[in-house]
């Protein structure tokens, strides 16, 4: 793992936005967070639906808690 940084939505955007249009998009973008920044902030829930254009409780429900 590389230099951690801090938590930053912008920064965490810009991630998600590089890793929007792969297939099965949403591993990739959860990879990008953990390598930058050590961890899934609570937030980044929010920033990845958006980026899905799926509810956040649907991610939640559909994805990360299946």
């Amino acid at each position: 793992m590389g230099q951690l940084i801090a938590w930053d939505p912008d920064h965490a955007r810009a991630l998600l936005t590089e890793k929007q249009t792969q297939p099965g998009a949403m591993l990739p973008m959860l990879h990008a967070l953990q390598e930058n920044f050590g961890y899934i902030d609570s937030e980044a829930i929010a920033l990845v639906a958006e980026a899905l254009n799926v509810s956040g409780r649907g991610l939640r429900r559909r994805h990360l808690l299946s």
